[in-house]
This record gives structure tokens, sequence and C-alpha cells, in this order.
């Protein structure tokens, strides 16, 4: 979970207002708007829209009652089959929006606001009569959803992967089903055109022009690759990983598996890949890499 703040509107409060504290407490929770009830998530970054929800027909087209449309930014639906989201995971989004007050948020710094679609790309807050919670961690934590950050938008992965491995720890939702459960490095090609969590030992890191390569096999073909290109490794860089020190790790991949003679998973950034085994690091400059 991360770090919650309540906000304070108010830094001068002398004591005779904080004797009515308790009462301002409520006065804030039971407003309307979900923006009022909504913590200060570390990963939040500014107000974009908030309101009553709409009819929710399906996972990724949810509209504001006033016709503002958005995305859920960093989860994705798990499949039933290639490119199917289970239907548990729509009941679920109903469910958890039926109070209908919902607070948008984009994420901080640089992060993309509106995708190709035209949507808002936001994290999402919903006030309910308890205070309100985080839709994407709530998504994530009854195994609905799971975990699927991007170049653009990824400051929140690290509060959802902890999400998500509890999530699976105990089987909720999504995780009771093998379909969805984590494959091997040399299952993957059986992941084709899908959103996976493929693990694995990394054998070798090669390097071909500015762009890495992370063989899971002695022969690249007979497992999958990892690709990291150079805009991608400033992502491990700036978090003190150096890629090529990554082999010999194991590790979890998650993204879409696609075809370049084997199966691939392009890595776009530090957050797709989840260090598994003791290692507590791996220094810039460190670990074998072979050029070519």
């Amino acid at each position: 979970m991360p770090l919650i703040r309540r906000k304070v509107k108010n830094t001068w409060v002398d004591r005779r207002l904080q004797a009515l504290a308790p009462f301002i407490f409520i006065l804030i929770f039971a407003a309307p708007g979900a923006a009022d009830a909504a913590p200060l998530v570390s990963c939040f970054g500014p107000l974009a829209s908030e309101g009553i929800m709409g009819t929710i027909s399906d996972l990724h087209s949810l509209k504001l009652a006033d016709g503002t449309r958005f995305a859920l930014a960093e989860i994705a639906f798990p499949n039933q089959t290639v490119g199917v989201a289970a239907p548990a995971s729509l009941s679920a989004l109903r469910r958890l929006l039926e109070y209908g007050n919902v607070a948008l948020y984009y994420e901080p710094g640089p992060a993309a606001r509106i995708d190709r679609h035209g949507r808002l790309l936001v994290q999402a807050y919903v006030a309910d009569e308890s205070g309100g919670y985080w839709l994407q961690q709530r998504m994530v934590s009854e195994g609905a959803a799971l975990v699927d950050s991007w170049a653009t938008n990824h400051a929140c992965a690290g509060a959802l992967l902890g999400a998500e491995v509890a999530a699976r720890a105990a089987a909720r939702g999504l995780w009771a089903d093998d379909f969805n459960a984590p494959i091997t490095a040399a299952q993957a090609s059986s992941a084709r055109g899908r959103f996976a969590l493929v693990e694995g030992r990394i054998i070798r890191v090669k390097k071909i022009g500015t762009r890495y390569y992370l063989d899971f096999a002695e022969n690249w073909r007979d497992a999958m690759s990892g690709t990291i290109d150079a805009r991608a490794a400033h992502s491990f860089l700036a978090e003190d990983v150096d890629p090529a020190a990554l082999s010999g790790a194991m590790v979890r991949v998650r993204g879409y598996v696609n075809w370049r003679g084997s199966a691939q998973i392009a890595i776009t950034h530090r957050e797709q890949v989840e260090i598994l085994d003791e290692r507590e690091h791996f220094p810039l400059g460190g670990g074998h890499i072979g050029q070519e």
C-alpha cells in the first residue's frame, strides 16, 4: 500500500477550529465530489475530472455522465482466451463503481494524459460511505485485473505490483485460473498475441547496436527473449540498474508476446522486469555482455 496522506486545506487552524475537526471531517467526507474524499496517493498527479459514472458497457470505454471518456492506466484485464476479457472483470468493475462518484487523476510528471482514442489516461478514486478507495489497486487486489504499466505511465506500478503479488499468492480472481498463471520462457510461444507473465533465468545479455537482447536459452529460438531499446535502457540506468548486469538473474517479465523468429516481449521501462532472485541490486557496469 502506498503512503496515503489526507488533504489539509487550512494550515492556520487554531485551537477553536481544532475542536470542530470531527465535524469538519464529516462534512468533507459527506460531500458529493469524489475529489473531496480522495487521499493524496503518492503516485497521483493533478485532478483531471470528476463526476458521476455513466453506464458501464465494457471494460475499455468508460464514461462519466457528462460524456468524459477515460481509460484506467496501468492495468490490464485477464483473458479467458486470446483477446477475450473475462466477464468477472466487468462484473467487478460495475460493482466497484456502483456508488457513482469518481475522481480521475492524471499521473505526475511527463506521463501521457490522453491515449490515441482521445480518452483521458487516469488513476481513478471512488468515493463511498467509508471514504473511498483507489479503483486500480482494488481491482488488482481482488484479482480482477493485473498490472500493465507503460513507458509513458508507470508511476503507480510499484504499489500495484505489491497488490498483485498478494492476490496471486491467495489465488484470488484471475489467479485461480491456470491460463493467467506465469509461464516459463520456454512456454512463451504458447502465449503469442496476448499479455503474459513470463519467468526464467536470463542466460545471456547481448547488445546489438543500441538494443539489448535478454536471452533465456543458449539458442535464442528455443525460448523467449526480452528486448530493451536505447530509450528503455535509460529507465533502467535511472535506477542504477545496468541491463548488462541482468545476465544470470531470475526474473519475471510482463507484456504482450510478439513473434520475431521466436517469442519476444518488448521491454519499454524498468517496472516490466521483476527480479526474483536474492541479488540485492545490479550495479552499473556489472555483468557479462556480448556484443555483435
